[in-house]
């Protein structure tokens, strides 16, 4: 099959299963063939003098189009080089690549998705870039970043999941554009549930629609919602607003002080009893949980990112959560005039008892490229189309062909997308929330118990008669797998200091060995001493 995009050949695009009366075998029998077609892909291509192949997950065509703009480019100036992309259904996508993975199969370059996949993996398939991100990106010359470290040219400096791994201590990949999420409004629609076209811009505003929307629809045949949203939208704008109540608390039962709480700190000092579910700032960040949710359509703890679109697009919904990949699309799609609104602030803490300030918005790779352990000479290859994606000249032939925000440094944002730049804060990072959404298994009891919260009859006394019985158990279920994490990567770094140590007794003038060494010796002793303290305190019985 052909891409649609021209001038780009697509190796495999692969579409969800199509719905049919007809008697059908099992999901995991449809899956099972999907994987096989897909994989069979690159083999059916014909291949010449040297053929990438980058796989990315399915969103709008415009991505595909940026992508396939830096790629033409790249080839024109590399001769005897084709890239070849692959176009994975975001629903597939993580079974996709680990099918890939274990039958080495994968392409030379492929994006992250969520967790997934895991740093034991990335460590025996992606390809460590740390070295080469010391060095300036041959790219950039006779631009303004041409004398710059390849990781200090990128807006976010590549500090951050999924572009960096902390455990690993190494860069894994390099983001192609950062993602930040606001609300779009319809216009119209707003204008005739609010009396103007002027979106809310605080939380008191956005509270205030409840019962313009609420009047509205005792008015009309067919009811409108205040927000489209689904489970995996939702969850941004509802941490936000919880964790900005947090703040003081974050910052006072934080056992190591620093503006960056650990989040697995924050939940150990749940169960020491440092702070505890009924405090008067947690109930009030869910208490403001509960009023916002009442702009959600019924049912959206299990409703996807698609079926809140499709909720937006058929005009039922005054505001769509979205992120900056994803809202030029929608904008394209939908048939009435649209407005981005800012990310509401809470704003009923004027004294300042609860919060400390707005939340700087960090910055996250959207989508993230890794480079995969393959032949010599392709490997280098893609390396070198990675350098030229996030050059200067690159990233701005990306970011005007899909319009999205750039992810390096002096890049020009465009036009549409200057509602979507990072806001600056006072604060860098958020406050304390009960279940994290980067635990898993804290995520998943927050899902579990969300209803009770958010429901038609939900109360934060019933929500948190649900989560109390479970929070324990949880927590002891998380930070012991932390503790084996940090042994089993503590062992496998004791080798690499070993290694680094003899490395630099036999070159001392390589001063980069030195560094690593540095790094990983901190990182071990940090990682140690919070581990030891984790262990303390699970030692301590939990308060009753």
């Amino acid at each position: 099959m052909t891409s649609q995009v021209s001038g780009f050949t697509e190796v495999r695009k692969i579409r969800p299963p199509q719905r049919s009366r007809r008697s059908r075998p099992s999901a995991l029998a449809r899956i099972a063939v999907m994987l096989l077609v897909i994989g069979s892909g690159p083999a059916s291509q014909a291949v010449s003098e040297m053929t990438l192949r980058l796989a990315v997950v399915q969103t709008h065509p415009r991505v595909h189009e940026a992508y396939d703009q830096v790629a033409r480019a790249y080839e024109a100036i590399h001769p005897g080089i084709q890239l070849v992309q692959i176009s994975v259904p975001e629903r597939l996508y993580t079974a996709w690549l680990t099918t890939q993975l274990v039958g080495g199969t994968a392409p030379e370059i492929v994006e992250a998705l969520g967790a997934r996949p895991n740093d034991e993996q990335a460590a025996r398939s992606f390809v460590a870039l740390t070295h080469e991100m010391r060095q300036p990106n041959p790219y950039n010359q006779g631009t303004l970043l041409e004398k710059l470290p390849w990781r200090d040219t990128f807006v976010d400096g590549l500090s951050e999941f999924p572009a960096f791994r902390a455990v690993l201590m190494d860069v894994y990949g390099v983001s192609s554009t950062i993602v930040t999420h606001r609300l779009l409004y319809n216009r119209p629609l707003l204008e005739r549930v609010t009396g103007s076209p002027d979106p809310p811009r605080t939380m008191t505003e956005l509270l205030r629609l409840i019962p313009l929307v609420e009047a509205f629809n005792a008015q009309q045949p067919q009811r409108v919602v205040g927000i489209a949203a689904a489970r995996e939208t939702s969850r941004p704008l509802l941490d936000g607003i919880l964790t900005t109540q947090t703040q003081r608390l974050a910052l006072a039962t934080d056992p190591i002080s620093t503006l960056r709480p650990y989040v697995r700190n924050q939940i150990v000092g749940l169960y020491r009893g440092d702070w505890t579910l009924d405090d008067e700032s947690v109930r009030r960040g869910l208490n403001l949980v509960r009023e916002a949710s009442r702009l959600f359509q019924p049912g959206f703890e299990q409703a996807r990112s698609d079926d809140a679109l499709f909720y937006f697009l058929q005009g039922r919904a005054l505001a769509l959560v979205t992120s900056s990949i994803v809202a030029e699309g929608v904008k394209t799609g939908v048939r009435f005039p649209v407005v981005v609104g800012t990310w509401p602030w809470p704003d009923s803490d004027p004294t300042g008892k609860y919060t400390v300030g707005p939340v700087a918005e960090m910055t996250s790779g959207a989508k993230v490229l890794h480079l995969l352990r393959t032949e010599a000479g392709l490997q280098a290859q893609a390396l070198d189309f990675l350098r030229f994606l996030s050059s200067l000249p690159g990233q701005t032939r990306f970011v005007q062909s899909c319009e999205l925000l750039p992810a390096v440094l002096e890049v020009p944002v465009q036009s549409v997308m200057a509602p979507f730049q990072p806001l600056p804060g006072v604060m860098p990072y958020p406050g304390l929330h009960p279940t994290p959404a980067a635990l898993p298994l804290c995520d998943y009891l927050w899902n579990k118990c969300l209803d009770g919260l958010t429901g038609p009859t939900g109360s934060v006394d019933k929500f948190l008669g649900r989560l109390k019985p479970e929070i324990t158990g949880v927590v002891r279920m998380e930070i012991d797998r932390a503790q084996r994490d940090t042994r089993v990567n503590a062992a496998r770094q004791d080798a690499t200091l070993a290694a680094l140590e003899i490395l630099e007794r036999r070159q001392p003038s390589r001063r980069e060995k030195r560094s690593k060494f540095d790094e990983l010796l901190e990182y071990q002793t940090q990682r140690e001493t919070i581990s030891a303290y984790w262990k303390a305190s699970l030692a301590i019985p939990s308060p009753p």
